[in-house]
């Protein structure tokens, strides 16, 4: 049962991105002040204190935490950190090809609608997420000033109440408008039958052409979600900590699920390679890079 608490999920994958940044050889990968904002944001919150940012600095903090990362999910900080710069890529992408409102699902303390919501005053930015993280969020951002008037942030339980509900409340949504919907990190802990209405609520709340951004986990042969190394614990652990995951597909099966639900995988497969699109340029191919949760852009059929 998931308590009223910020998402601890949500607070690991932030403060991996912050770490990440003070690396100077990957910070240039990651989105343009996406990690400051980040820990901006959370300082604020108060789920991160400034002498945090100078312990991440410490060569011997850093040290320990890649040997552990080594040991445990190889290369996972810089996934962390690629595919947010992934998500922002396409939302961009997305926006220039027409997009007028954005959908961030489950943000936690992600700064990709704060960010764009400044730069983009014309396009409506909204963000869903467990009223336990909306709160803390909420709480950073009016502390900051960070509040614009095309940004609309909505605390709701998504087991207890639809996404379509939600989203009536919020002005300048519209159902017939182009979209981009951000889902990272979210689509795993539902249901598999509430994957399959998240994605038909989100056709539907959108007109065709409408774009879904997000990443999932795949199912090994045997049909377990597989979550590398220690799969067994962190499955435990996460059960525990009342944030189970639900949904994978196995390789090769999403381009069908997604069709069934009115969606189609967006072409080509290399825009999926993350070591191909990011490492590889920045002379970085030989890095470790985790591969738990894939990345995908599918594009709505029918509205």
């Amino acid at each position: 049962m998931r308590s009223n608490r910020p998402s601890l999920t949500a607070l690991r994958i932030s403060r991996s991105l912050i770490f990440l940044a003070q690396d100077p050889a990957f910070e240039p990968l990651l989105p343009p002040d996406a990690a400051e904002s980040t820990a901006r944001l959370m300082i604020a919150a108060g789920k991160l204190k400034p002498g945090h940012l100078r312990l991440f600095r410490k060569p011997w903090l850093r040290r320990w935490a890649n040997w552990m990362e080594r040991h445990q999910a190889p290369g996972q900080y810089l996934h962390v950190g690629l595919r947010k710069r992934f998500l922002d890529d396409e939302t961009r992408d997305a926006l220039a090809a027409g997009a007028t409102q954005v959908l961030v699902v489950g943000a936690g303390f992600d700064t990709l609608a704060q960010r764009c919501a400044a730069e983009f005053p014309e396009v409506t930015f909204v963000e869903v997420d467990h009223p336990g993280t909306h709160a803390v969020k909420r709480a950073g951002i009016e502390a900051l000033g960070a509040e614009y008037p095309n940004l609309h942030l909505l605390g709701v339980d998504l087991a207890a109440t639809p996404l379509e509900e939600a989203l009536v409340t919020v002005p300048g949504w519209r159902r017939d408008a182009v979209s981009a919907v951000v889902a990272e990190g979210v689509l795993m802990y539902f249901e598999p039958a509430a994957v399959s209405t998240f994605l038909e609520t989100m056709r539907d709340c959108g007109a065709a052409g409408s774009r879904l951004l997000f990443t999932y986990l795949r199912r090994d042969p045997t049909g377990r979600l597989a979550l590398g190394k220690g799969s067994s614990f962190l499955e435990f652990w996460l059960k525990l900590m009342g944030e189970p995951v639900h949904w994978g597909v196995r390789a090769g099966e999403l381009p069908e699920f997604l069709e069934g639900h009115g969606w189609r995988l967006s072409p080509p497969p290399e825009r999926y390679d993350l070591r191909r699109r990011y490492l590889e340029p920045a002379g970085l191919g030989a890095q470790p890079l985790g591969a738990i949760e894939f990345v995908a852009v599918a594009e709505s059929l029918a509205s």
